[in-house]
Formats: structure tokens, C-alpha cells, sequence
């Protein structure tokens, strides 16, 4: 069997959790097929070199574990085109991936997100992260709900020949909102990379320096400045109704985000975007990670916080009640005053607070037995 695999998701800067996602398929999927040949798809002005660079990805060598002994059933084939004229021939129905690699042989097709892949005919595989564009589109900007409508990702979800939910809320989504059929729909585990396993065993090398303005002072974290989905007012509210006693008057909110999000209002600190080693040093020494958000299909990011043991709050909305670390605790996302008190109980107790992650790496077993039949 020879599988073509959209490998963009890996190196598109932002696409954050989907890439952390597809860094820890891949190469499960390439141990859990050693029959099979891969034919990973890049695209870009640069060189195939210095994409996968950005990805980590200095060889396929390095990449797939030496135990897996499959790095010679992997292709890697960039198209050296800009992104912006891939998407527009996509869009035009002037290409498709399918038809620009039809001299590569396949069998099927294996796409890690919704993207710019065109009309397919040939059978292909979609893993589904969330509906969150179906379930509120003004959570999104004009320019995304653009994007979704010229990608046809309705579309290109119901022609899937089957789909990968990352969440049983997932499939239920899909399934409520598109008809998709249960059979059609296998919900399988999210997983870490094979390079943040090996960041597991040493948090040393996995985290960087604290940022100055933080040393030394009580700070509750949370994502998603400037998305609206991330409900971040919920945080704020939370954070400012706690410093009303003088026993927390001293506790930060720091949200990561767009800084042109208004945080002049004590405690609040914007901080950008830092760098996935940035970020991992902020979730280690915060001392709570809040989650609001209205929907999330998995989310990825409280079992980041939970490698490190700090204490997390998720809201109770999407499958994160599902799909939250151990010892989560969860709150309303419009019940500020409810998160408020989960803080308190985590800074008057963190210990017993503390949250702990089995997150295993990708179930290839499942994938690999759905894309067979496929086959």
C-alpha cells in the first residue's frame, strides 16, 4: 500500500496544536505500517530543508525513532510553488493534490487537517479537530470564514471515504451538524510527538528562562488573547475578583496572545507569542492554567500544563470535560465567580491540586487498521 500524506500541517506556523497533533502521527503511523510506503507532500518557496527544519525535522532519520527501522519506506516530495499560488489553484479547481502527484502511484490519501488540498477523487482520510466554524462563525474573523468557504471544508469533510475525531464530542459534532455516519467516524486518542516524549524525560531541555517581570511572583496563566472562543474575559473577571482579598493581591494573570488585546488593567500582562520552549516554561512555574473556552474539540494545551503538574481549570464546554487531564477542575465559561473560587482552592492547596497526564502517543493501531480497509 502507498500512502500520500498532506505534510504541511508540520510546518505551518500557524497551525499550532494541528502540528503538534500531526508530529506525533506520522511517524507512529509510519511504526505501525512498516508494509506500507509513505509519500509525504511539503509545498513552498524554500527548499524542503529548510521547511522541515522549521518543523524540527532535520532528516527523516532523526525524526522516526531508530526503533521504528522504517525511515526508508518515506518519500518526501515538495512542490516549489508559494502557498498563496497553491491556495488560489486549489480554490479555481485549476489542481488538486491528487491529480499533482497522480504519477506517485498511491492508494489513498491521509490529510492531518482541513487545508488547501482542492477536489479530490481519489479516497482520502480526514482527521476532524473540532466544528467550531459550524457551531459559532463569530468566533472567527471575516478573512477565516473566507478561508473556510474557499477551502470547502463542509465538503471535504462529507467526501472524506472516512474520518478521524479526536474526541467522542467530536464525532458527536459531526454527526449532529453534517450527518456524517457513526461508522464513517473512528475517535481516536491525541498523543505527543516522539520529540515531546523525549522533552518528557528531561523538563531541563524542554523549557526555557522565565521572563523577567515573572520571577518570583504568583501568576495564573492563560491562551488565546485575541480569539474570542478562548473566552478570556472569563480569566480576567476570575483573576480581578480574587485580588479583592488581600491574601491573593499579589496573584498575575498572564495571557499569551496578540498584545494589541487592552491589558493595561492590573493584574493583567500580554505576552505575545512565545516559542513553544517559551510557553513551556510559563505552564511549569505558573501557578493554575485556565482553559474558558466555549468549544474545544480536544484540547491539547491543559495536558501540556498537566507534563509539568500544575494545577488546571477547564471549562465544562466541548470535550473538555471528556478529554481534561486527571484531576482537572472544571467551571461554567460564564460563571466567572465559579473559576474565581477554583482559584483560590488551588493557591490554598496547590498540591492537592496538582493535575498528572497518561496522554499515550497516537492509537496508529486504529488509523492504520480504518486506512487498510481503505486500501
Amino acid at each position: 500500500m502507498r500512502i500520500l500524506i498532506d505534510a504541511r500541517p508540520l510546518v505551518d506556523p500557524r497551525a499550532g496544536g494541528v502540528t503538534k497533533v500531526a508530529a506525533g502521527l506520522l511517524p507512529a503511523l509510519v511504526e505501525a505500517m512498516p508494509d506500507a510506503q509513505f509519500v509525504f507532500v511539503t509545498s513552498g518557496i524554500k527548499s524542503p530543508s529548510v521547511i522541515l527544519a522549521k518543523a524540527g525535522i532535520q532528516s527523516v532519520n532523526r525524526w522516526i525513532p531508530a526503533s521504528a527501522g522504517m525511515t526508508n519506506k518515506i518519500d518526501w516530495h515538495h512542490v516549489s510553488m508559494p502557498n498563496k499560488l497553491w491556495s488560489l489553484g486549489c480554490a479555481l479547481n485549476f489542481f488538486s493534490l491528487d491529480r499533482w502527484f497522480k504519477r506517485q502511484n498511491f492508494d489513498l490519501i491521509l490529510l492531518p487537517n482541513i487545508g488547501w488540498v482542492g477536489s479530490i477523487k481519489r479516497p482520502y482520510a480526514l482527521i476532524v479537530h473540532d466544528l467550531s466554524f459550524l457551531i459559532e462563525p463569530r468566533w472567527f474573523t471575516w478573512k477565516t470564514s473566507l478561508w473556510h468557504k474557499l477551502v470547502r471544508a463542509e465538503n471535504l469533510i462529507k467526501q472524506a471515504s472516512h474520518l478521524f475525531a479526536v474526541s467522542e464530542r467530536t464525532k458527536q459534532d459531526l454527526m449532529r451538524l453534517l450527518n456524517i455516519p457513526a461508522e464513517r467516524i473512528t475517535v481516536i486518542p491525541v498523543g505527543r510527538s516522539w520529540k515531546q516524549e523525549e522533552g518528557m524525560r528531561n523538563n531541563d531541555e524542554s523549557v526555557a528562562d522565565l521572563p523577567p517581570q515573572l520571577i518570583g511572583k504568583r501568576y495564573v496563566l492563560a491562551l488565546g488573547a485575541n480569539d474570542p472562543r478562548k473566552n478570556i474575559g472569563c480569566a480576567i473577571a476570575a483573576v480581578k475578583a480574587i485580588r479583592q482579598n488581600a491574601k491573593f493581591k499579589d496573584v498575575e494573570l498572564v495571557l499569551v496572545g496578540s498584545k494589541s488585546v487592552s491589558c493595561k488593567l492590573t493584574p493583567v500582562s500580554c505576552l505575545g507569542h512565545p516559542s513553544d520552549r517559551a510557553l513551556a516554561t510559563l505552564m511549569k512555574h505558573a501557578s493554575a492554567f485556565l482553559y474558558p473556552s466555549w468549544y474545544e474539540g480536544f484540547g491539547l494545551p491543559l495536558h501540556e500544563a498537566a507534563r509539568f503538574g500544575t494545577p488546571c481549570i477547564a471549562s465544562t464546554a466541548g470535550a473538555l470535560p471528556e478529554t481534561a487531564p486527571q484531576n482537572t477542575l472544571f467551571a461554567p465559561p460564564s460563571k466567572p465567580h465559579l473559576w474565581s473560587a477554583a482559584i483560590e482552592m488551588i493557591l490554598n492547596d496547590p498540591t492537592t491540586h496538582q493535575t498528572s497526564t497518561d496522554l499515550k502517543n497516537w492509537s496508529a493501531d486504529k488509523i492504520s487498521r480504518e486506512l487498510r480497509a481503505m486500501g
